[in-house]
């Protein structure tokens, strides 16, 4: 192993630490599987620096990380590989320091899988026939069963008119006794964004924009909602997020929704008034070409494993 010396800069460097230290925070009340989770993130992103500020580039750490960014994903969806997988890397890692053989160069993480396509939008125009009708509720529920969760971004802006047209459809989501007590901050501005980021240990991509959804208190109380009590703002942010990424979703758009944060941070950085808090994160951009989604398996569990009828209970 060649010895090379890296000089991060203070502005990363500190934005570093705000991962470290937000992730600090959030794993007090996250699942305890997850701190493993921000730990493999954090060697990530420092392996980022670590390839920025090195003039002539490592490819075997590029080609680690590159791995480390595929598979950290599975502790989404297969945690015994997870786990393994942690441990191949300890084990890469111990061999890179001693120099001992069977270190791979690892540059290639293997072909990026295809994501599935998007279903087309639907509008109604006036009065529509059965067919029609049927029609627009199949082409509704294949935009929901197609839609994937997207967490690696290209660097592509988002056209400011779909950007509109994804608030108009957060805009008409359900809301509890029809009250108008959260708001929607567009963030486009880059260094903004990487700013949020530092602070927000489940945003792993870096998007063109993002959507800050925000409980005003001021509205709040001028409704009578007491937010100490009340559930249904809750409700209300999350009906507005999913109606977002539907939206993005039918616009060929990718999305993500980011709830590990540390608002009191991301409030200070987005220079938020008193009173105003951020709940919620939905990250917009065009999906990363190598980062593709598989298409989603069919569900293990069937809709006869999670519907009752009449009553509750299970049913032969």
């Amino acid at each position: 192993m060649t010895e090379r010396s890296f000089a991060v800069g203070e502005a990363e460097a500190l934005e570093f630490l705000a991962y470290l230290t937000a992730s600090a925070e959030l794993c007090i009340t996250e699942p305890h599987y997850y701190g493993t989770f921000r730990l493999i993130e954090a060697a990530s992103r420092l392996m980022g620096l670590m390839r920025e500020e090195s003039e002539a580039g490592d490819p075997w750490l590029a080609g680690f990380k590159s791995e480390v960014d595929e598979k950290k994903l599975w502790m989404l969806r297969d945690r015994p590989a997870y786990f393994a997988f942690l441990k191949e890397a300890a084990a890469a890692l111990a061999a890179r320091l001693t120099g001992e053989p069977g270190c791979s160069d690892r540059a290639d993480p293997g072909p990026a899988t295809p994501r599935a396509e998007p279903g087309s939008g639907y509008a109604e125009h006036g009065e529509q026939g059965e067919q029609d009708v049927a029609q627009g509720a199949a082409t509704l529920l294949r935009m929901i069963s197609s839609r994937r969760v997207v967490r690696a971004f290209s660097e592509r802006p988002v056209a400011r008119a779909d950007l509109i047209q994804i608030l108009t459809a957060g805009r008409w989501a359900t809301r509890g006794s029809n009250s108008r007590i959260h708001r929607f901050l567009v963030v486009e501005d880059p260094s903004a964004i990487r700013r949020v980021r530092a602070f927000s240990p489940g945003m792993l991509g870096v998007p063109a924009a993002i959507v800050v959804i925000c409980t005003d208190g001021a509205l709040a109380d001028r409704a009578e909602v007491q937010l100490d009590r009340d559930v249904t703002p809750w409700m209300d942010v999350g009906t507005a997020a999913m109606n977002m990424m539907l939206a993005a979703h039918a616009l060929g758009l990718g999305s993500c929704p980011v709830t590990s944060f540390s608002k009191s941070a991301v409030g200070v950085v987005l220079r938020l008034p008193p009173g105003v808090a951020p709940e919620f994160i939905v990250q917009v951009g065009h999906p990363a070409e190598s980062r593709r989604a598989a298409p989603r398996p069919p569900s293990a569990a069937a809709l006869r494993d999670l519907v009752c009828w009449e009553t509750y209970g299970p049913h032969p």
